[in-house]
């Protein structure tokens, strides 16, 4: 039997074996002794977040509002002992003309309001800077409430969790403090895997200087309103794939384990124990390897969270070993191999895994990271031999001078593509194919590229393995504004197909409208690309209808977005942070982009709101540049697939 979620101790229950936890939340080697259970830590973070569709938007910063700071908790008072009022207060007495908005059902109570005042007054706060409020009405209403505050305060040693969270989601950083037990540690995890690790404290004195500091940063603190939810949804705390391989190993190596123990043998396994590494590897039936594989990978992720990286490596290579199609240990290890800044072995590793497992997000998240780190993009990337083998076809002999003549005499180009003999197209975009996170290996795919235009997309799918790529395109509908004499979309896909060598068989293209898309005229696609195309439809939520009708598998989205661009608002920096509202703006004439062929732009939310509204599921996102510093970076991504919904 297995504890979880929901009670942050021990049970002391003999007939209950395992805890299930992660290095942050209980440290290896210090939370152990105080459980009878076996802690299992995940590799990230032990609990995963839904962020709340019925959120509201997250509001301007009240301090620039109101010209106080708002401090705020809205934990169950009980969880606020006389300490933490104690370092409250001696925030709210750094903090000048600040507040303290508090929310608990137990201020229904005349009495408990009273004392919680008091214990305020005590430390030198005046009541009339405590605000107590007690249950709202509805969800909507609890979660607005966020808007009144700048900055949130964890208490301790019982810290928030869903609290935290949703402080979080509604733009208002926590700071923490960390302490001893689970229950004192479970904020720490939750900053920590989110990537804020920067606001947790170490003793109650940098609890307090930490939020002092950050009252008096006003210009972080309005950032941090436009970022958090990006960097939430990117975070593995708000991942539910990643956090569902990571609790269906955990699972299959406890049941592994037990299944393995013999109630007839003296030596059998104790219960909560796993097996040695030693008895693991004698393994030899093919069924019997691949769980002692599973065991092995498990453990060397343990070791992992507990900062033993040598040692988890040995694991790791010790599954791989025993059982070469264990593709969660070829990730495992290119993610050790990357912190050890061994590159081109975790380049290796990555591919290996989507080799085996052409779906694993993690490692296609993982392959894009090291990418951008090694500054290896595309163009680069397919020059190595290695890695332009799969798909690629028998490109004809050129005429260097030549080609590169013919080139010169498109009067536009769109795509940067690489062609034979060390030539590339003069486009610029994609800016950074990385970010796309395109699945390595797509050998036997069926794939259709939506707004293929030089065909960028369409190429890199057939050298990445694609069975038959479709592209379709129609400048007369939504680039229309576009003139018949610079046109030359098709010419230049038709060129860099020739000197590809891609025939008719594996590569065709079309000049039609999405609109005019059905299963009659092409049948079904694994896959669908749709960059680049979405903000110049006048009817994006049909055009996405019909794309959900054709593809089975998975599909990829890139658009402008107004997470960080508003013609309306001002420009850069001045757009509309993500948010659980679906926001957009229209453009009647030529107000984005200098561009009348620009016709709307959804925030990064709003676009995975639309995805999932068109039939598609585990839907997410992520922005190309975190804070871009020119409009052609405004842009969005977003991911969905026909799979059932693991959210």
């Amino acid at each position: 039997q297995v504890s979880w979620l929901g009670y942050p101790n021990t049970t002391g229950v003999e007939t209950i074996q395992y805890r299930i936890t992660d290095a942050i939340a209980d440290p290896p080697g210090t939370s152990d002794p105080f459980y009878t259970e076996k802690l299992i830590r995940l590799p990230h973070c032990f609990l995963c977040y839904s962020p709340p569709e019925i959120a509201p938007d997250i509001s301007e910063l009240p301090a620039k509002k109101h010209q106080q700071i708002t401090f705020g908790s809205f934990n169950n008072i009980t969880k606020t002992s006389e300490s933490v009022i104690r370092a409250w207060c001696h925030i709210l007495n750094q903090v000048k003309n600040s507040q303290i908005i508090l929310k608990s059902i137990a201020f229904a109570d005349p009495e408990t309001k009273k004392r919680y005042l008091d214990l305020f007054q005590k430390y030198g706060v005046e009541p009339e800077r405590v605000i107590l409020k007690k249950r709202t009405a509805s969800p909507e209403e609890h979660l607005g409430l966020y808007n009144e505050i700048d900055i949130a305060l964890d208490p301790f040693p019982y810290n928030g969790t869903t609290t935290t969270c949703e402080a979080l989601w509604m733009g208002v950083p926590v700071i923490a403090l960390r302490g001893d037990l689970h229950c004192s540690r479970v904020s720490a995890s939750i900053l920590t895997h989110t990537g804020l690790a920067h606001l947790i404290a170490e003793t109650p004195e940098e609890y307090v200087d930490k939020a002092v500091s950050l009252a008096r940063d006003l210009n972080e603190l309005s950032e941090f309103r436009k970022n958090i939810r990006g960097l939430m949804q990117g975070s593995t705390l708000c991942n539910p794939e990643i956090f569902a391989r990571d609790m269906e190993s955990a699972l299959r190596s406890m049941w592994t384990a037990w299944c393995k123990q013999d109630p007839t043998s003296t030596t059998q396994t104790e219960p909560g124990e796993h097996m040695t590494s030693t008895d693991m590897s004698n393994a030899t039936h093919p069924e019997e390897k691949t769980n002692a594989a599973l065991l092995l990978n498990r453990k060397g992720e343990e070791l992992f969270a507990a900062g033993n990286i040598q040692e988890a490596a040995q694991l790791f290579e010790q599954a791989i070993a025993l059982d070469p199609g264990c593709a969660t240990a070829h990730n495992n290890l290119g993610v050790l191999s990357y912190h050890g800044g061994q590159l081109d072995k975790a380049l290796q590793c990555f591919r290996k895994a989507l080799e085996i497992n052409p779906e694993d997000r993690a490692a296609i998240d993982n392959l894009g990271d090291i990418l951008q780190a090694m500054q290896t993009l595309a163009p680069q990337q397919e020059t190595n031999p290695e890695r332009s083998a799969k798909g690629a076809a028998a490109a004809p002999i050129l005429d260097r001078e030549k080609t590169l003549t013919e080139i010169k005499k498109f009067p536009f180009w769109y795509h940067k593509i690489e062609l034979p003999d060390g030539i590339v197209t003069p486009g610029w975009a994609p800016i950074n194919p990385a970010a796309y996170r395109i699945p390595e290996d797509l050998t036997g795919k069926r794939v259709l590229d939506v707004g293929a235009w030089d065909g960028y997309w369409t190429f890199e799918a057939l050298r990445r393995g694609a069975k038959e790529v479709i592209a379709i395109d129609d400048f007369s509908d939504y680039l229309g504004q576009l003139q018949e004499s610079d046109r030359k979309a098709w010419a230049t896909f038709d060129f860099c197909k020739r000197q590809l060598g891609y025939d008719d068989q594996r590569c065709k293209r079309f000049d039609m409208s999405i609109y005019d898309l059905s299963e009659e005229t092409f049948g079904h696609f694994d896959i669908v690309f749709f960059f680049g195309t979405l903000y110049h439809l006048r009817h994006p939520l049909l055009a996405l209808d019909k794309l959900a009708a054709v593809c089975d598998q998975e599909i990829f989205v890139e658009t402008a977005i107004l997470d960080d661009y508003s013609p309306y608002r001002g420009g850069l920096g001045q757009g509309y942070p993500g948010s659980n509202q679906m926001v957009m703006e229209f453009y009647p004439g030529s107000e984005y982009g200098s561009n009348d062929s620009n016709w709307w732009a959804p925030t990064l939310y709003c676009l995975i709101n639309m995805l999932h509204a068109a039939g598609f599921n585990n839907c997410r996102g992520w922005k190309l540049t975190k804070n871009p510093k020119e409009l052609p970076h405004c842009r969005g991504f977003a991911y969905g697939n026909k799979a059932s919904s693991t959210a």
